[in-house]
């Protein structure tokens, strides 16, 4: 008997559901479906969240593929090719950053996109879709690397000098050409965040790489995640929005196939005694919920990071909701500023009189409008 096709009720679900295919975690009876009017939405879902090369490889699944219009598998299938020239490009310019550094001493930690580029936790690298180069060193040696990259011919962003004091990053530095920016990072996250993750403990337990003879360091997989979980979820408030970024789903899998054991006890154990524990609870929730899988034995997560959980599922499949909660933690965001960065307090009133600052405000405003 030919199984019935799934019924998705909206672009985010179906979303949901091809992640969960190209992951190997949706079953063979389990068959897509979806109305042809809703192809642009779930094309645009599955780019803003970040997942559209990664989906490319689903036109080597036969069900999924007869189920598909050809042209979306062949736009998928573009962009993860642009991708791939894309993330060539980067690399050549993360080794000759890294080689720069070297060559000043400094043998820093690679983040986020940067550490994927090299790690093999994708095994198709054209999958994972990056925006800048993320780089850990040595608060006391943060500046001598800031030069070192200036000589090499990045510089300093227009808005130079305007991050707060406490900010874990020095500002931007842009490409000389058209190629990545880079960040160099002082500290691996925020603050309030630096027991969870220090500086001096991430640079002792990562393990050296070698990048075409340039040398990096790499952090382990429990590290890499709990920098996801912090970065993601609550530097950039997903959870206090409520919202689910499947591109970080699939990342989390695929640090977690890095590890010989499930090292997701580790992370939870860590983040508790570290005050993270309820924005990691809940995107280890959201994960098994859009992966429909459980991803750690019964009882480690409670009853309220599951709550938040399942309203963030129901904010993605409501735009109206998930607006007014981008507004209400952007606003508050605003309210707070001077507890998050109490430095910014030196700046007023006269940083009222900054173009700079409404320009940051117009741009906020536009990024929420635009989600």
């Amino acid at each position: 008997m030919t199984p019935t096709p799934a019924t998705f009720a909206t672009p985010f679900d179906f979303a949901c559901h091809c992640l969960r295919r190209r992951l190997g975690f949706a079953g063979l009876n389990d068959r897509p479906r979806l109305s042809y009017a809703d192809w642009p939405l779930f094309v645009q879902a599955a780019a803003r969240k970040q997942i559209a090369p990664l989906l490319a490889a689903l036109a080597d699944d036969r069900d999924v593929a007869e189920a598909f219009p050809l042209e979306v598998l062949d736009f998928f299938q573009l962009l993860r090719d642009e991708n791939e020239t894309r993330n060539a490009s980067f690399r050549a310019d993360l080794t000759e950053a890294v080689r720069a550094l070297n060559e000043i001493g400094l043998e820093p930690v690679l983040l986020k996109g940067a550490a994927r580029l090299v790690d093999d936790s994708y095994a198709d690298p054209a999958e994972r879709f990056m925006a800048d180069i993320d780089l850990l060193v040595p608060k006391a040696e943060v500046e001598r690397a800031f030069v070192r990259l200036v000589a090499l011919g990045y510089r300093p962003s227009e808005e130079g000098g305007r991050l707060p004091q406490e900010y874990h990053h020095l500002d931007m530095l842009l490409h000389p050409g058209d190629g990545p920016s880079i960040e160099l990072h002082r500290a691996v996250c925020h603050w309030r965040q630096t027991r969870l993750l220090s500086e001096a403990g991430v640079r002792e337990r990562s393990r050296p790489v070698d990048l075409d003879g340039a040398r990096a360091r790499l952090m382990t997989p429990v590290d890499s995640i709990l920098h996801l979980i912090v970065h993601r979820q609550i530097q950039h408030r997903n959870v206090a929005r409520g919202t689910v970024s499947l591109k970080d789903v699939a990342e989390l899998v695929f640090l977690i196939g890095q590890s010989p054991s499930n090292p997701l006890p580790d992370v939870i154990d860590n983040a508790r005694r570290n005050g993270a524990g309820l924005a990691t609870e809940t995107f280890l929730a959201m994960c098994e919920q859009v992966l429909r899988r459980r991803l750690l034995p019964s009882g480690h997560l409670g009853a309220f990071p599951r709550a938040l959980a399942r309203r963030a599922i129901w904010q993605e499949n409501h735009p109206t909701a998930m607006q007014f909660s981008r507004v209400l933690v952007h606003l508050s965001g605003w309210l707070t500023v001077f507890y998050t960065f109490p430095s910014t307090m030196e700046r007023f009133p006269g940083r009222l009189f900054e173009r700079a600052f409404y320009l940051r405000r117009w741009r906020a405003f536009q990024h929420i409008r635009q989600r």
